[in-house]
């Protein structure tokens, strides 16, 4: 058990044990509705008076005439974190008291006309503010933060060119919680509330109705991304068939995902045992590299004949344990960072990636909490174990994913795939494999294309390569998460993508 929850942690940084709510700090719903200092919540209804400039720095509670049996508490949090937008903070209820919490950023360029993106981190299990705090988000958090005002803005956010929202996902990540005990273990039940937590979103706040939506994140944000983006696209029809405004879904972008777990592990003797640009000499030694040939081969023809060619369970999970005990986590034998194969040092270490530890203590200062209205005395925690163990014993990760990409490719939903390419866990050598690799109608076109220098102000970047919604960008000196170690490559490729529909041009 050890074995696996080290392993488990690859791609669950700074992993910790999650702890619910107790019953002293699960209150019903009512209670939270009244903020700290007593003042009752206004009720707005129906949804076609609601608009985000409505709300005010005490919490309101939304009433969307589409969905009378959800409701959206959100607050104004603008001059914090980012004094240059507007923005906002809060909780939608999806259903049965799954309350998915959101932070919520205005574009500082035109957020009137600027289209809206989603922001979600991978794991499963960990929170999205790896990515609002420590990556693409409009501010940073300082060392050893010790006020909610212990932050410095990022100059390179993704908010100068989208309005943004930042989603904790599933329930049980970060401050989302269920008051009914449920549960989510796969990222079919991920998608359904996630679905919900869109449609709502919009129909609540008029002004974004119609407004293109960029679905984005990384790490198992891979898996997740195209499924959730095929739900949204399916889900159009019956909003279409209600005489709604149906989703504008235009594009979907991965960073160091994991759309496909099976090129991936074929994947990592290629990057562990052959030179590799930006790192000096070869992560693994001979000895290794042989150990990991052998156990590559046996990898995967378990995971091939038990999980891919037909599922079967119980084969299926002995081969994935192997796999990723003896191949996944072969980064382990260098003592090399599976996020970043320049270091030699782990999450949770000491210094090694402590603006993640900066970020949970932020989050989990009164002050703070009470600005973003988060019930009093909840522990936050940046990742919850719990929920990468039940993805992990439904055998999530052995999903087809890449076949969701095909399907919104030829539906005409844009894909990027980015990757920085000192990454270990879902390197690009492995996202080569699979996007090279998967069956769709633009497949020989794109494979046909050569990977060509990506410059950012006349300085090589990396390599990228389109054709026909499909983009496939690598980034040269960047990890698992290229927005933190690339920012200004990361808001640079972002800008092309939603300007252009493409990366370089």
């Amino acid at each position: 058990m050890r074995a696996q929850l080290a392993l488990l942690a690859l791609l669950l940084p700074l992993a910790s044990a999650f702890r619910l709510p107790t019953v002293g700090d699960a209150v019903d719903f009512a209670s939270l509705l009244v903020d700290d200092r007593g003042a009752a919540d206004t009720v707005l209804a129906p949804a076609s008076d609601i608009t985000l400039a409505s709300v005010t720095d005490e919490y309101h509670v939304l009433v969307s005439a589409a969905h009378p049996r959800h409701k959206v508490r959100v607050k104004s949090t603008t001059g914090w974190c980012d004094p240059s937008a507007r923005s906002y903070s809060g909780y939608l209820d999806v259903g049965g008291g799954k309350e998915l919490y959101f932070a919520y950023f205005e574009s500082r360029r035109a957020p009137s006309k600027d289209p809206v993106m989603m922001w979600i981190n991978g794991g499963p299990g960990s929170s999205s503010a790896m990515g609002l705090y420590g990556e693409l988000g409009p501010c940073r958090i300082n060392p050893g933060p010790k006020t909610v005002n212990d932050t410095t803005p990022n100059p390179h956010s993704w908010n100068n060119e989208a309005n943004i929202f930042f989603l904790d996902q599933p329930i049980d990540v970060g401050f989302s919680h269920a008051h009914n005990g449920q549960v989510v273990g796969n990222v079919h039940d991920a998608a359904k509330d996630v679905v919900a937590f869109i449609q709502i979103f919009f129909d609540t706040f008029k002004e974004l109705e119609g407004r293109e939506l960029h679905l984005s994140g990384e790490s198992y944000g891979g898996r997740y991304l195209p499924v959730f983006a095929s739900a949204v696209y399916d889900a159009n029809a019956a909003l279409v068939d209600a005489g709604k405004t149906p989703i504008n879904l235009q594009s979907v972008l991965i960073g160091n995902g994991l759309p496909d777990l099976y090129s991936m592990l074929e994947s990592f003797r290629l990057m562990g045992c052959q030179q590799q640009e930006g790192i000096n000499g070869t992560i693994l030694n001979i000895d290794q590299c042989i150990a990991l040939r052998a156990n590559t081969a046996k990898c995967l023809e378990i995971t091939t004949k038990h999980c891919l060619d037909r599922f079967e369970p119980v084969d299926c999970a002995i081969g994935f344990d192997y796999c990723m005990i003896e191949v996944f986590s072969a980064s382990r034998w260098a003592h090399v960072n599976p996020y970043d194969a320049r270091l030699h040092c782990f999450p949770g270490e000491p210094g090694c990636y402590s603006v993640f530890d900066d970020i949970e203590a932020y989050l989990n200062l009164p002050d703070v909490q009470h600005k973003l209205g988060i019930p009093k005395g909840y522990k936050y925690e940046m990742t919850a174990i719990d929920v990468g163990e039940r993805f992990r014993g439904a055998l999530d990760w052995t999903g087809k994913t890449w076949e969701y990409v095909a399907e919104l490719l030829e539906r005409g939903v844009r894909v990027l795939n980015y990757a920085g390419m000192v990454d270990w866990v879902c390197n690009h050598v492995g996202q080569e494999i699979w996007i090279d690799k998967f069956d769709w109608t633009g497949k020989a076109a794109f494979n046909a294309e050569k990977l060509a220098d990506w410059s950012v102000d006349g300085k090589k970047a990396g390599y990228v390569k389109s054709h026909g919604g499909l983009t496939f960008l690598k980034i040269l000196d960047a990890g698992h998460m290229v927005p933190m170690d690339q920012p200004a490559n990361a808001a640079a490729f972002l800008k092309q993508w939603l300007d252009n529909g493409v990366v370089g041009k």
